[in-house]
């Protein structure tokens, strides 16, 4: 009997457990009854792994919760956002104070707050603080090397709305979470600050569900609840964790001082792009510490994640070649000859060559039935690029990318070299309806000098900085970057966006230097099937290919002889 009761029991509290899970999915406020309860689970400082993790918010104004952080040393504040509370200890509290009286000492007019709630700007600084703690214990050597790669931001400290957040611990390294090793794992838990969520595996769009294509990083990405965001929810990404990606083989790698450079590169980027009046295709992106649990695993996350808007709609890519069951050619058509906005693919041919993008594929653009377009995963650029690159985007003639829809993956990379195919594709791609010429405006389809007033202007300013200069302003990680902007700024304005597509600095290897290809901006359906045909083609297709190796742009590399190439790239367009 005693045995029943105990079975009996143990199923209970699981059914409880498992309302629990479902209240902290819902993130709904709790009954003063389940409130009882709740406070009753462990706090998540007492876990090694914790399957749910009950939002703090939900539970810091209850006494007992209050007790048993003060028997930790702790206590809760109340910060500005009523939906985040962060526990501290007495010495971080007394510190927070002091830092509140000054700040509100350079702010003479900002109101006085209640006694238990604390000023954003000393709150960030603690976190900043705490992660500055954790991602140094242990780490000297590393900790020295990720100062070496910061030349323009003291300290790598970043500003985000009036708060100062320093970003060289975003990649805290591997050990992170092994003393915590030793306790046990919970169930249920409370003390997080934020519900992390699994991305969705896919999205529906006109009647066809599309799978999300997986990517080839080994890092985490979490959908997130936010203010910041029009939709309420961000995808934030979070490097070295210690914990395996589903269909992932081993762990991913984690090189701290070259994760610290790509963030540095992403803000900079990203703080350009909306001085420039570029923002409006580019996901809004910042730095902000987690605090959550891996969904599945129960794993703690609590370090500093890079925050994204979710960029809506599909891929190109996954448009054309996906979806269940597949779109209808005709539909897919209309979207991409009559719906896609004609300022939104000039902004992007524009951020392309501008930001020398090198990895703009069909994956990195998303598209929804409105036909409003999104340049997504712009990390890939001079000089950081996997490969030798000045620019790449299928948006751009004279471009790997652009001549792939024009003729055909294989042809164009010779692939494969023992035998490189002799014919071209003869159909028109759809994504050749993506050619920044179709969506200029005018009938020669160029922008020349027709810039947007908020470019001019933010051009100007980076041709009167040296490289240095703009490298210091912007936090560039990479002196190159920065006078890779000022090249690009002062060839668009004396020279013109078509001879900086041709000629301008930084520009690619001979190899990848291609011929300009006859434009077609509209398509017909070939009847009964899902081919296209250009209806007013400009001439024949480009079919002459530069020397050389189109996989890494050096020499040809395969049997002597039968390089399908017929020009020096570059010397000729």
């Amino acid at each position: 009997q005693q045995q029943q009761q105990e079975q009996q029991q143990h199923k209970e509290d699981q059914h409880q457990q498992h309302e629990d899970v479902l209240q902290a999915d819902e993130d709904r406020v709790p009954s003063a009854q389940e409130l009882e309860r709740i406070v009753k689970y462990p706090y998540v400082e007492e876990c090694n792994l914790c399957t749910v993790c009950i939002p703090t918010h939900l539970v810091a104004h209850h006494p007992t919760a209050q007790a048993r952080l003060k028997a930790r040393g702790l206590e809760v504040v109340q910060t500005a956002d009523p939906d985040v509370k962060i526990e501290v200890n007495t010495k971080e509290r007394f510190h927070l104070e002091q830092q509140q009286q000054q700040d509100r000492k350079h702010k003479a007019s900002h109101q006085k707050q209640p006694h238990q709630q604390v000023q954003p700007l000393a709150l960030r600084r603690l976190l900043d603080q705490r992660q500055h703690n954790s991602s140094t214990r242990g780490h000297s050597s590393k900790r020295r090397l990720l100062g070496a790669t910061d030349r323009s931001l003291t300290d790598g400290i970043y500003r985000v709305k009036g708060h100062d957040i320093n970003i060289s611990g975003i990649a805290p390294g591997m050990n992170v979470g092994a003393d915590r090793a030793h306790l046990p794992n919970c169930s249920v838990c409370w003390g997080c600050t934020h519900t992390l969520h699994n991305m969705a595996k896919g999205t529906t769009m006109l009647g066809s569900y599309y799978a999300h294509e997986p990517g080839g990083s080994p890092s985490w990405l979490f959908r997130v609840a936010t203010n910041r965001t029009r939709s309420g929810s961000a995808v934030v990404k979070m490097w070295c964790v210690p914990v395996r990606k589903p269909l992932q083989s081993g762990l991913g790698r984690c090189n701290p001082p070259l994760v610290y450079a790509q963030i540095k590169l992403l803000l900079a980027q990203h703080k350009l792009t909306n001085e420039c009046g570029l923002s409006d295709i580019v996901p809004k992106l910042w730095v902000e510490p987690v605090s959550g649990v891996i969904p599945g695993h129960g794993f703690r996350v609590n370090w500093l994640g890079l925050w994204a808007d979710i960029a809506d709609g599909v891929s190109i890519e996954n448009i054309k070649e996906s979806g269940k069951p597949h779109m209808d050619p005709d539909v897919m058509l209309d979207i991409f000859q009559n719906k896609l906005n004609h300022t939104e693919v000039k902004l992007a041919a524009l951020f392309d060559l501008f930001t020398s993008q090198c990895d703009r594929h069909q994956q990195n653009y998303f598209l929804n039935e409105h036909g409003k377009l999104w340049a997504i995963d712009n990390d890939q650029v001079y000089s950081t690029a996997w490969r030798h690159c000045g620019f790449d985007s299928l948006v751009l003639p004279t471009t790997q990318k652009f001549m792939i829809n024009h003729l055909g993956w294989g042809y164009v990379m010779k692939f494969p070299f023992e035998n490189p195919p002799k014919t071209w594709m003869h159909d028109q791609h759809l994504l050749s309806l993506f050619d920044y010429r179709c969506h200029t405006g005018n009938r020669n389809g160029t922008i020349g000098f027709n810039f947007p007033p908020a470019m001019r202007q933010c051009m100007q300013r980076l041709s009167s900085l040296d490289p240095p200069q703009i490298t210091n302003l912007y936090g560039f990680p990479d002196v190159r970057l920065a006078e890779a902007f000022r090249n690009r700024s002062v060839d668009f304005l004396t020279k013109g966006f078509e001879w900086t597509l041709l000629h301008g600095e930084p520009t690619n290897s001979p190899p990848h230097r291609y011929k300009i290809a006859p434009r077609c901006c509209s398509l017909a359906r070939i009847p009964h099937s899902r081919r296209f045909k250009c209806e007013q083609p400009e001439g024949p297709k480009m079919h002459q290919l530069p020397y050389g190796n189109p996989s890494t742009g050096g020499p040809w590399r395969g049997p002597p002889g039968l390089d399908t190439g017929s020009y020096e790239g570059g010397t000729v367009f």
